[in-house]
């Protein structure tokens, strides 16, 4: 049995279908339906259409609702207990509330935005800051671009805030540039609180700096791969999914992304390889599948990066 009768046109319509309502019912929030429309139509032939259905069975879409009910679990309780677990004190569930815009907030914590100082003000790095400042009502004052931090005086704790962690590295390469000198030899507690993080990705930052203590919202795995789930959940045979892989990279092929990426094809299946078919509504992470995100003269994208 081949992918095609495992996949077959109900199998597609049910997918088209359930995405359809989805988005009409706004629980996809943020996809407009004629967009969403004038996507499905660039996978034409029969096997596109399977890969359409399935990254639509597969996709993990979070609304700006969504994303703001996560940041505030961060805030609420992944931040506080991270901090209760490395200083034993009751108060800092009260303490976080500080961080909020009224008076006696605490001098002695700073929220720093991983961002790179050549990122626009479209990209993650401010974009997640401004969340933070319009949905938790983070005070200004102990926001600080990391660039700033060879000013930083008197500070207990930094939390690092992020939308998303795929290998790890970018954040490695973050620490390296901008934090130099003894700063990893104070006493300062080091808190990065991504969004939502690659399980590998946290192992590598983990291995490679032990001070950063990590506080995601959601995580990721390997089982999350594109490829990886499709494969468990029906229970295809090794030749099964070497066929769907195929025709994953001849639809590549077909709208001219098989390349994609500086060394010519490294990013057909995100960056890291992660395959992920992960979205938030600002925006998808390069760990995503470029079918969900890239754009080229023979392809329009769904979703921004």
């Amino acid at each position: 049995m081949d992918c095609k009768d495992i996949f077959n046109t109900s199998f597609v319509h049910s997918a088209l279908l359930h995405a359809r309502l989805m988005i009409d019912m706004g629980i996809w929030s943020g996809i407009e339906r004629h967009k969403f429309d004038s996507w499905c139509h660039q996978f034409e032939g029969e096997t596109d259409k399977i890969i359409l259905a399935l990254l639509l069975k597969s996709l993990v879409y979070r609304s700006k609702e969504q994303v703001r009910a996560l940041l505030f679990q961060a805030f609420d309780r992944g931040i506080p207990q991270k901090l209760f677990e490395l200083t034993g004190d009751e108060d800092v569930f009260e303490k976080m509330k500080l961080l909020q815009k009224h008076s006696g907030i605490p001098k002695n914590v700073l929220i720093v935005p991983v961002i790179r100082d050549c990122e626009s003000p479209t990209k993650s790095g401010p974009l997640v800051a401004r969340l933070f400042k319009k949905v938790i009502n983070i005070n200004d004052k102990i926001m600080k671009w990391p660039w700033n931090l060879g000013e930083i005086k008197d500070v207990e704790t930094i939390i690092f805030v992020d939308d998303f962690v795929g290998t790890g590295n970018q954040f490695l390469k973050f620490c390296k540039h901008h934090m130099q000198g003894d700063i990893f030899e104070s006493n300062i507690n080091f808190i990065y609180a991504p969004i939502t993080a690659n399980k590998e990705g946290l192992n590598n930052i983990a291995k490679s700096n032990p001070r950063i203590h990590l506080c995601p919202i959601e995580i990721v795995s390997e089982e999350d791969n594109f490829f990886n789930a499709i494969e468990k959940e029906y229970s295809l045979n090794q030749e099964q999914s070497k066929e769907l892989e195929g025709m994953y990279m001849s639809f590549l092929e077909k709208v001219d992304l098989h390349k994609i990426g500086q060394n010519k094809g490294k990013m057909v299946k995100g960056y890291g390889g992660l395959a992920l078919t992960y979205v938030y509504e600002h925006g998808t992470p390069n760990g995503s599948l470029p079918i969900l995100w890239a754009n080229n003269n023979k392809f329009t994208s769904l979703f921004s990066r």
